[in-house]
């Protein structure tokens, strides 16, 4: 009996252990605010939120390394009406857009819906539409050598077949006189 009590112990005990995983933070380096603000006022770190200075200027903040394959997962908070996102695999560090980058929108009243937020802006329409002003949100972005795909708050919003673009940096934007925050931004790569 001690010894078939002893192995369901040693089971849970391995069951409630966590996985340790390994994950990078690519917009922080030592606890600071690390990366490239391209346009605009900047970004500020704040009790472990990142956001961009008061401005009606678009802004970007990008990240200090290149990625290909990972997993990027990341809380935001837009408030308002906030045209902003979070862009990957972006050819350049310095010239952000939809074009040489994939761009993850966070606008959920978008003038044109195909755009709104969870879509991937021009190769992916939301398949789903979630609403995000005025609340924390949950974001994850796979990023694999076949596909990616973009969840919002646990649904799936997004998913491009296509890998015309295999790495980049990343950067997240806000882009009018509204505000957007993030945190958490964590990214871990995939092998």
């Amino acid at each position: 009996m001690k010894v078939i009590l002893s192995c369901l112990l040693l089971i849970l005990t391995a069951c409630s252990t966590p996985i340790p995983t390994t994950y990078i933070e690519p917009f922080l380096l030592d606890g600071e605010l690390s990366g490239t603000t391209v346009a605009g006022a900047g970004w500020v770190l704040n009790d472990g939120v990142i956001e961009p200075n008061p401005t009606e200027d678009m802004t970007y903040l990008t990240s200090r390394g290149v990625y290909d394959n990972f997993i990027l997962t990341l809380e935001f908070y837009p408030v308002g009406n906030v045209n902003s996102g979070v862009f990957i695999r972006c050819q350049t560090g310095q010239e952000v857009n939809p074009t040489n980058c994939y761009e993850i929108n966070i606008w959920d009243d978008h003038p044109n819906q195909d755009y709104r937020t969870g879509s991937i802006v021009t190769r992916a329409l939301p398949l789903e539409k979630v609403s995000t002003v005025g609340q924390w949100n949950t974001g994850e972005v796979i990023a694999d050598p076949y596909e990616i795909s973009v969840r919002i708050n646990g649904v799936v919003t997004a998913v491009y077949e296509n890998n015309d673009l295999a790495s980049g940096f990343l950067a997240l934007q806000r882009a009018n006189a509204e505000t957007v925050r993030f945190r958490n931004v964590r990214l871990e790569p995939l092998n």
